[in-house]
């Protein structure tokens, strides 16, 4: 069996504390769109994807006439607080000849996800936008729930048929797993998330509890292992 990891960016990588979209909105002083209390209030998964495209095309519109590549650099060297043992997870992977494939899978800001997961050469999934003049953007695909699911798996069937044996995936996330289905594995909350995924949920980090960091990450996908 070999293994595809996935891990989100905002409140995974980095600490909950942090988040690329709402650090340019306070330093440019941009007031988000109305888009947060209309997701909240959709039932629909479709509804919801929708508005999540409608609010990256109406904050990256207000962004990125401001942030320079310097903001994006001094975002990632200096101002992002990310989790302990990130490069030693690295590191790790290089080692293992089971994870044949790792990528970023995130709803942060693009520009700021995209220098990230080149910097340590690995593929990225993030929203895209299509600029249409003007200062206006599209966005094509808007980074909700389901549309990273659908990434995943089409992802893992690939990897499958490349090399002839089961892939699993496995994302880490700091969103909270469903009740249904969830199960603790070392301490963890570990959820199934269908079509050969699982959701590891890393949780809030501060300096107050014991939440999981990066350096941990390693341990767990040895225990899923043993699950399959």
């Amino acid at each position: 069996m070999k293994i595809a990891l996935f891990l989100d960016f905002d409140g995974t990588l980095t600490k909950e504390n942090i988040n690329s979209w709402q650090y340019f909105r306070k330093k440019y002083k941009v007031v988000p769109g109305p888009h947060f209390d209309l997701y909240s209030e959709e039932k629909t998964p479709e509804g919801m994807e929708r508005i999540i495209r409608e609010w990256t095309s109406h904050d990256y519109e207000q962004l990125s006439c401001h942030i320079t590549k310097r903001d994006i650099s001094a975002f990632l060297n200096n101002i992002a607080h990310f989790r302990k043992g990130i490069e030693e997870l690295s590191k790790e992977i290089e080692k293992n000849d089971s994870i044949i494939y790792v990528a970023i899978i995130s709803g942060g800001y693009p520009d700021i996800v995209k220098r990230f997961a080149k910097n340590k050469g690995w593929d990225v999934y993030t929203s895209e936008v299509k600029p249409l003049g003007n200062g206006k953007y599209e966005t094509i695909i808007g980074m909700h729930g389901l549309v990273k699911k659908q990434i995943m798996t089409d992802v893992i069937k690939k990897l499958s048929r490349k090399y002839k044996e089961k892939v699993l995936g496995v994302y880490i996330a700091d969103d909270p797993p469903s009740e249904d289905g969830k199960k603790r594995l070392k301490g963890y909350e570990l959820e199934d998330y269908g079509e050969d995924i699982f959701r590891i949920y890393m949780g809030k980090n501060n300096d107050n509890n014991d939440q999981p960091t990066v350096e941990d990450f390693y341990g767990v996908i040895r225990e899923v292992q043993k699950l399959v």
